[in-house]
């Protein structure tokens, strides 16, 4: 359990009409316990080995090169133009939603 999260504060529920600073507290304990969680996750996924991109990066850029295929994309600065627009975008709502 994170630092200043007590086991009496996070015992206690959310009632509707309940006092508002308890039900803060118990998501703010909630928060911090799931941000070391996914701080773990992305560090897993992202972690770069002997030089070689990281597993989880490598097959999503296959999985962009199959799509174009099947979207009749040949030309290859089409193709490497998608790509990146599309790992740009994935990167931002990557941001959005861990932010």
């Amino acid at each position: 359990m994170p630092a200043g999260c007590s086991a009496v504060t996070t015992a206690v529920s959310c009632a509707p009409g309940g006092r508002g600073e308890v039900c803060y507290i118990r998501l703010r304990c909630v928060q911090m316990t799931l941000e070391s969680f996914i701080d773990k996750l992305f560090e897993s996924i992202f972690t770069v080995d002997g030089g070689l991109p990281p597993a989880p990066v490598k097959y999503l850029f296959d999985l962009f090169d199959v799509a174009a295929v099947q979207h009749g994309l040949t030309d290859p600065e089409v193709v490497h133009a998608w790509k990146s627009n599309r790992s740009a975008s994935l990167v931002d709502l990557t941001m959005f939603l861990y932010a």
